[in-house]
């Protein structure tokens, strides 16, 4: 078997760098390096191969540990930088989810404040209707009590006699006086008839949005359920891309 200090390497100029391979001389030559220059006569050549050897075997172990030492660092600040972005990631949804909240909790109070305008309109109007009402109730029953005095209540019996011309000018005045309240009470009619319409119209419009309202309630919680799936989903992901991976050189 030849002696470890008689082996000869290929070539002694070889490139030191990150891909550099250990050389083809083996551990146990370089290591007795000294051993074989005391007990065995070498030629100078051969020293300094040995010698080189030597060199080029330290030179690729220092390679090979700043070049670890360097990975570590970079997956040290991968890691650290897909903190720093997974933490930035959560706040700007938190954001984002406290911003749509915002803006749907403002969208409701301005609906709540239009329909309050409206509602607070509509019962002004109400409210002096009830008053006209109760104007008009008098007034058709006044007008209603003198038609009846002015004709039911004639004395026409024990030789009764009346003005013809008087008579005919009470009932045409009153004539006059039931057309007024005919046309006053189809004016107000109308009147009605289009704020019933416009009341059966927010009716619905109220109906409708609170059924908006609750689906919106709906829509926000399982909005929110999603959220909290996806964020899981996104922090296991995550793990998984975190875990160690082992370089072999």
């Amino acid at each position: 078997m030849a002696s470890p200090s008689r082996t000869r390497v290929a070539s002694p100029n070889v490139n030191v760098g990150v891909g550099y391979h250990q050389p083809s001389i083996s551990t146990p030559s370089i290591l007795s390096f000294g051993t074989d220059c005391r007990t065995r006569r070498m030629g100078k050549s051969q020293i300094e191969e040995l010698h080189l050897s030597k060199i080029y075997y330290n030179g690729h172990l220092q390679w090979r540990f700043a070049n670890a030492r360097a990975e570590k660092a970079m997956v040290d600040q991968m890691r650290t930088a897909e903190k720093t972005l997974y933490s930035t990631w959560l706040s700007i949804l938190q954001l984002r989810d406290s911003v749509t909240k915002q803006k749907i909790r403002m969208h409701i109070l301005t609906h709540n404040l239009k329909l309050s305008s409206i509602l607070k309109g509509q019962m002004t109007y109400l409210e002096e209707w009830a008053n006209m009402d109760r104007d008009h109730s008098n007034s058709l029953s006044g007008a209603a009590d003198a038609l009846k005095a002015s004709t039911l209540r004639l004395p026409v019996v024990d030789g009764a006699t009346a003005d013809i011309q008087k008579l005919e000018d009470a009932v045409a005045s009153a004539m006059d006086v039931m057309r007024a309240i005919a046309s006053s009470t189809l004016f107000l009619l109308s009147k009605v008839e289009k704020l019933n319409t416009l009341v059966t119209q927010l009716a619905g419009m109220t109906a409708q949005e609170r059924a908006l309202l609750d689906q919106c309630g709906d829509l926000l919680s399982t909005i929110a359920a999603m959220q909290v799936t996806h964020c899981s989903l996104r922090t296991n992901l995550l793990q998984l891309k975190h875990k160690p991976r082992l370089t072999y050189l």
